[in-house]
């Protein structure tokens, strides 16, 4: 829709009474850094027999559900000190899944056994962990922050963990959504919104990116 919300009229009269999947996910800002799942039997669900998805993309790991945007799409992340990604998730299996990847000694994002949140940043900044009572089936909005010389977890806008951090970005392999680059870890349940930032974004400023 033109505030950048889900048209699930659209959307359910497009699928009809088939399944649909997700090919693109179209880059809001402008700037035509798409993720993208060419191969159909990798790409998450949005529609299930006629019924859209009420959570967001239906990621399985079973079929190895994942989204990419290419290396020279974010080539401009490299040395930043100032990098954060947020969305809205659902469990829908406790999997040790990798849910955010932008590749070795970069920045990684698990959410894994039990509902337990890792956050890996570059070497040697090491990993920083929240271990919430996160049942199976419940939304909750996650953001991983590395700004400047911190790493933070936030659950619903409160920070769980956070720790001083060194150096900067430096990977260059491509950006995995649902998966490990290497192509493991791969995360199943609902994602319905997510953003990227080069920045250290203000909480307001998250809130707004990924409202319903």
């Amino acid at each position: 829709t033109a505030n950048g919300a889900r048209d699930d009229s659209a959307l359910a009269a497009f699928a009809g009474s088939s399944s649909a999947y997700v090919r693109t996910c179209y880059d809001q800002t402008g700037n035509a850094r798409h993720f993208q799942q060419p191969t159909a039997a990798y790409q998450p669900r949005i529609v299930n027999a006629g019924t859209n998805e009420v959570y967001g993309m239906l990621f399985n790991d079973e079929d190895f559900n994942y989204l990419e945007i290419a290396s020279a799409s974010y080539s401009n992340y490299a040395g930043a000190t100032d990098v954060q990604v947020a969305g809205v998730f659902r469990l829908n299996d406790y999997v040790n899944s990798r849910t955010f990847d932008f590749g070795a000694d970069v920045i990684s994002v698990w959410l894994t056994y039990g509902g337990a949140i890792y956050l890996d940043t570059p070497y040697p900044d090491g990993r920083i962990s929240y271990s919430p009572a996160w049942g199976l089936g419940i939304t909750k909005t996650v953001s991983f922050e590395r700004a400047s010389t911190t790493s933070s977890i936030r659950v619903d806008g409160s920070v769980e963990h956070s720790a001083s951090v060194s150096g900067s970005i430096s990977g260059t392999s491509a950006f995995r959504i649902g998966s490990s680059i290497s192509g493991s870890g791969y995360y199943d349940g609902w994602i319905q919104t997510f953003c990227i930032w080069k920045n250290a974004t203000s909480a307001a400023g998250r809130a707004a990116a990924i409202a319903p």
